[in-house]
């Protein structure tokens, strides 16, 4: 395998004020990495080989990794959290981008998705938490499968 690369911590002030701490490593076309509640940044460990080839976005929700942990009334994974990554990206320059979410970071992502659309190329959600954002759906509660179709986004 190649070089070890070192991840370089930022910054960005969200809409609130509160600092969101993030990591950047790597060259090429940007994954952003999202992280799920009871975890942090070194979550995507192992995913640090992605970067000899990806420019990995790894940000800290709120209360993680030494990102402030205030929270504003508002709170929640379609609101806050989604703006939080929406201003990571706009630090970095990024219009668009590859998510990957893990867990609660899995429903953050799945929400920046159903929102902002053109600003993801593509999505890998793991365990993601989605029941608390999903749309109503009539079979839901049913005990029957209920099939995703991203048209109902």
């Amino acid at each position: 395998m190649g070089s070890r690369l070192t991840a370089e911590k930022r910054s960005v002030a969200a809409s609130d004020g509160v600092e969101i701490e993030y990591e950047v490593l790597g060259a090429g076309l940007p994954i952003l990495l999202v992280h799920g509640g009871f975890a942090g940044r070194s979550t995507f460990s192992r995913q640090h080989s992605l970067a000899e080839r990806y420019r990995l976005i790894i940000p800290s929700s709120r209360g993680h990794d030494g990102t402030d942990g205030r929270l504003p009334v508002s709170f929640g994974f379609a609101t806050t959290e989604v703006d939080d990554l929406h201003a990571v990206l706009e630090a970095e320059g990024v219009s668009r981008a590859h998510m990957l979410g893990h867990s609660t970071g899995g429903a953050t992502a799945f929400a920046f998705a159903r929102r902002s659309p053109v600003h993801v190329d593509h999505l890998v959600l793991i365990e993601p938490t989605l029941l608390p954002i999903l749309p109503p759906h009539p079979a839901r509660g049913s005990g029957r499968a209920v099939p995703l179709d991203h048209r109902s986004w």
